[in-house]
């Protein structure tokens, strides 16, 4: 199975309200030797007002969301899912991909006409998100890692503060081609990087992520969302898995797939 370390940078975070800038992403195979990789950029769509600090963090320039040799908004969506159906199969990997890249990129696949807006789940595809991985190690085993802390003493899970810490340097953490050269890189490490302990800290990243479920699960729940939702479907997660942890906040929801108003 090959690995396909991705990011995006968006004018903010709302998925209904705001679109992917920047898809950068990087294909390896099982030993993560890079095979290809690609970084592809669109123009702002007409209907979408950026946040400016989201253009502050990234870097963009407000010249840069009109330039016109770049393309249109529809154009990079299918760009993007043609390329997602030629690396298939694939570990789609990110970091929060799950909670941020996977809704932004359902969104716009959804409001530009493309059909397969769970392409990262089916035709082969899975996901894994390194968020997650880390979550799992500080849980069970944090001496592995050196954890940033803020000053307030709680402990930060930001890649470009973790990443140094602990030896990954080298990458801009708000461009979506360093994002994914530093996933790859990262994932390639961990399963032989000695830590504090002498152990290696993927096996525990790994180990306690999911577990099957002690009693049946439903899949659906009431989205927050309001009468009139323009956001796309939501896939419900699989009732015969479920987080090794109590608190669900950080891993899977399970929600109601929200459907267009007719």
């Amino acid at each position: 199975m090959t690995f396909a370390f991705y990011d995006l940078e968006t004018t903010g975070l709302s998925p209904a309200f705001d679109q992917p800038l920047q898809f950068a992403a990087i294909l390896t195979d099982n030993a993560f030797r890079e095979i290809e990789r690609v970084n592809l950029r669109c123009r702002i769509a007409p209907h979408i007002i950026p946040s400016p600090w989201a253009l502050a963090v990234t870097g963009v320039r407000p010249a840069q969301l009109l330039d016109p040799a770049l393309p249109t908004l529809f154009e990079f969506t299918q760009e993007i899912g043609a390329l997602i159906d030629r690396w298939s199969p694939a570990i789609w990997t990110g970091f929060n991909s799950i909670r941020f890249d996977e809704e932004m990129l359902r969104q716009a696949f959804y409001q530009n006409l493309r059909l397969e807006v769970f392409a990262t789940q089916f035709n082969g595809n899975t996901r894994f998100d390194l968020l997650t991985a880390l979550y799992g190690v500080w849980h069970r085993q944090s001496d592995l890692l050196d954890w940033p802390v803020d000053e307030t003493g709680r402990v930060r899970f930001k890649l470009d503060r973790i990443a140094p810490l602990n030896r990954f340097t080298a990458h801009n953490a708000h461009d979506a081609m360093g994002m994914s050269r530093r996933l790859s890189i990262s994932r390639a490490k961990l399963p032989n990087a000695p830590r504090r302990s002498g152990q290696s800290c993927w096996p525990v990243a790994t180990r306690h992520m999911f577990r099957p479920a002690s009693k049946p699960i439903s899949p659906w729940r009431w989205s927050n969302a309001s009468a009139v939702d323009f956001r796309a479907p939501r896939l419900a997660a699989s009732a015969a898995i479920r987080p090794a942890t109590r608190t669900r906040r950080h891993f899977l929801t399970w929600r109601r797939p929200i459907l267009p108003i007719s």
